[in-house]
């Protein structure tokens, strides 16, 4: 499944007129209308998927297809440590996951290291050089 090209079919085009902006805008931020993470984004599909919902059921009530519902909910099965860097990491998004899920085939892996050790390697180098490229910034 080509995750890449699945994301970027379903972009979702920026409204022109103001009220429409701001409703794309509401709806990327809870009830309290602060932003949402794209973690809890993740969480919640899994916890429709686990009250017996499917993939095909969400996607419609979400306006996604069903490769992203399905994507997603892979998202939130990462582990703990994974979902840490992009709950905490501000410049991470859900882009980065889908490029890292490309880089986690298994032809991509070698025999003496598994999917998520390779996985918060990456995440550990993307977040030290993102400290870095602010360290020099300023």
């Amino acid at each position: 499944m080509q995750f890449g090209t699945m994301y970027q079919s379903h972009s979702v085009a920026r409204p022109r007129h103001a009220h429409a902006r701001n409703r794309h805008r509401r709806n990327q931020n809870d009830e309290y209308h602060t932003p949402v993470s794209v973690v809890d984004v993740w969480m919640d599909y899994k916890r429709l998927a686990d009250s017996k919902w499917t993939q095909q059921r969400i996607a419609t009530a979400k306006k996604v297809s069903q490769q992203l519902v399905s994507f997603r909910i892979q998202c939130a099965k990462l582990p703990v440590k994974a979902l840490e860097f992009f709950t905490n990491r501000s410049f991470l998004n859900e882009r980065h996951a889908i490029e890292i899920s490309r880089l986690l085939t298994v032809s991509n892996l070698t025999p003496w290291i598994d999917r998520d050790t390779l996985m918060l390697e990456i995440l550990t180098e993307v977040n030290a050089k993102h400290k870095k490229s602010i360290t020099a910034a300023s």
